[in-house]
């Protein structure tokens, strides 16, 4: 019997489910592992493995248009990225800890940076939603994460509104179940449908080295939607690694407390 997590979930990868990189939606998104990129014993925040990767050049790629082709040709969908992570080093510049990207002649894509000096202050975490060419747009929001413990599992929650395109209303940001406002923001995006383009090379998800750089951390619990989530919906996501309705935290009655049905 496969687990049941919130019901609609577009992709579901869970090591400590699972034990690997499967996806437990059925949608046959599995992800690929590079480089060395495994899963290994890890415990915290309710659970028991995760995919590590080396900080040198390893990563996991999930392929295929998992969000569908109206979230890469239409910027008003909407969408929830969903994760759980650890670093296991804390000091460098930055790091984009989880991306989707289109590639070919047009480019465009949706991140989760930390950037800055993890060890000190400032600590520092943005998310980015990017339309390359042919005119470089982008829309930034940045958020404070001085209260982060460097030795702690991080949730991870993005989600944008249906029917909007990226802004400051539309946005919402979840570290640790909780909605953080960011401390800025910075560009516009695209207000038109027409200004997206057509992809043709390929279409991904990646954890870990999604341009250029390498994390140094732990990853699980991925979950995607092409909605955005209720913050009650987060914070069950939140409420432990693998989280599921009916599981050893007593998951359907919390889930039907949290939503107010119960």
């Amino acid at each position: 019997m496969m687990p049941v997590g919130l019901g609609d979930e577009l992709c579901w990868i869970s090591p400590t489910i699972t034990g690997d990189g499967n996806d437990i939606s059925g949608n046959g998104y599995d992800a690929t592992f590079f480089n060395g990129a495994s899963v290994v014993s890890q415990a915290g925040a309710g659970g028991t493995e995760a995919i590590s990767l080396d900080g040198s050049n390893d990563y996991c790629q999930i392929d295929g248009d998992i969000f569908g082709t109206s979230v890469i040709n239409n910027q008003l969908k909407g969408l929830s990225a969903n994760f759980w992570v650890k670093y296991k080093s804390w000091n460098f510049n930055y790091h984009f800890l989880w991306g989707h990207r289109a590639e070919g002649s047009y480019k465009k894509g949706y991140m989760i940076v930390i950037s800055g000096d993890l060890s000190s202050s400032p600590r520092t975490g943005y998310f980015m939603f990017a339309h390359h060419q042919p005119s470089d747009a982008r829309y930034y929001e940045y958020f404070d994460f001085s209260t982060v413990d460097e030795e702690d599992w991080m949730h991870l929650s993005l989600n944008k509104n249906q029917g909007e395109v990226p802004n400051a209303s539309s946005t919402r940001f979840y570290l640790n179940g909780n909605e953080i406002t960011a401390t800025s923001t910075n560009g516009t995006y695209p207000t038109t449908v027409n200004s997206f383009y057509t992809y043709a090379a390929h279409n991904y998800v990646r954890f870990g080295k999604v341009t250029y750089y390498y994390p140094n951390v732990y990853f699980d619990d991925f979950r995607f939607y092409n909605r955005s989530l209720s913050e009650a919906e987060v914070q069950l996501l939140y409420s432990k690694r693998g989280y599921t309705q009916g599981g050893t935290q007593g998951g359907t009655h919390i889930h039907r407390t949290l939503l107010g049905v119960g």
